[in-house]
């Protein structure tokens, strides 16, 4: 059984220490599901409600944290509140996959990147075993001056679907959650996140893999977050 979203992700909310995603549909027991997470903080990386999982944390400290938490859905779900001690800007997005193992679904880590100039971040390559990988991106830039600007992110081995990003408003904080199934497994999967550079001092780019239940299969999680 491949991963599949559970119907669409859930709308993205916005604050400054704290945010409370909501799910898009009620969960079904058993499903896997993801919050994506972005603070720029200047403190400690993000905290969530017990019984979520941190599968990956880009950061955890100045200039911020990109984080995918997971949770096997039960019968009962409540929307959880992610939070971080001190920051400017935060953002959050839950999604429902089904495919997943029914327990201990994260697989691996991915080594991250960062820099504080040019244009774009890329993951590491991370080598699956099979065609028909799910691969989650979560990315995001803050700048001094609130603009509109274009990201884009992209991947080595399928075509992306973008969940949601806020290129268009003119705000400081920029993000952009997006997956994909990749369509071979010739080459070690890669993803590389462009952003504008105007006004924009660094970033980073990392993540951590889960399994499905496909033979060999796993999901492949790249996070980053620029400042």
């Amino acid at each position: 059984m491949a991963y599949a979203l559970v119907g669409s992700a859930g709308a993205v909310a916005s604050g400054t220490t704290s945010v409370a995603p909501a799910f898009p549909q009620v969960p079904t027991a058993g499903n896997l599901l993801i919050a994506w997470a972005i603070g720029f903080t200047t403190t400690t990386g993000l905290t969530i409600n017990q019984g979520w999982t941190l599968a990956k944390e880009s950061s955890g400290s100045s200039p911020g944290s990109a984080d995918v938490f997971w949770k096997i859905a039960t019968a009962s779900e409540t929307a959880p509140t992610i939070s971080q001690a001190s920051g400017v800007k935060m953002f959050a997005q839950i999604a429902e996959f089904s495919g997943n193992v029914a327990a201990t679904p994260v697989d691996k880590t991915i080594p991250g990147s960062g820099g504080t100039s040019g244009s774009n971040v890329s993951t590491a390559a991370s080598a699956d075993t099979a065609s028909g990988e799910l691969v989650l991106m979560v990315s995001g830039a803050i700048y001094s001056a609130g603009a509109s600007k274009t990201t884009t992110l992209s991947l080595n081995n399928g075509t992306l679907v973008s969940t949601a990003n806020n290129d268009a408003s003119a705000v400081t904080g920029h993000y952009r959650f997006g997956y994909a199934i990749t369509t071979t497994n010739a080459s070690a999967d890669s993803s590389t996140f462009t952003y504008t550079t105007t006004n924009v001092t660094g970033s980073t780019h990392t993540g951590a893999s889960m399994k499905v239940l496909s033979v060999g299969g796993h999901l492949l999680m790249l996070v980053g977050v620029g400042s």
